[in-house]
């Protein structure tokens, strides 16, 4: 486990180990916000799509909950196991 919490730290600056992973997870944190805002962005553009989201100013997660008007949820999620797998 040593080699991954070390690749995380990796990822962060800092004077020590804790400071580095502090420091990573922040990093980390704020690049998933930046692609989790953009998918939304990008949703928000395609006719048909209906996008779930807090309010604005509300912090949300880097979770993004869309459905798409024409097509029930079991249908995408088998079109997309049959098309990426799993």
């Amino acid at each position: 486990m040593a080699p991954a919490i070390d690749f995380i730290a990796s990822l962060g600056t800092g004077s020590n180990r804790r400071e580095r992973l502090v420091s990573a997870f922040a990093n980390l944190e704020q690049y998933e916000n930046r692609l989790a805002e953009l998918m939304r962005n990008e949703l928000r553009q395609i006719a048909g799509v209906t996008l779930y989201q807090a309010a604005a100013g509300v912090a949300k997660t880097p979770t993004v909950a869309f459905r798409l008007d024409k097509l029930a949820p079991e249908s995408l999620r088998t079109t997309q196991k049959r098309k990426f797998g799993a």
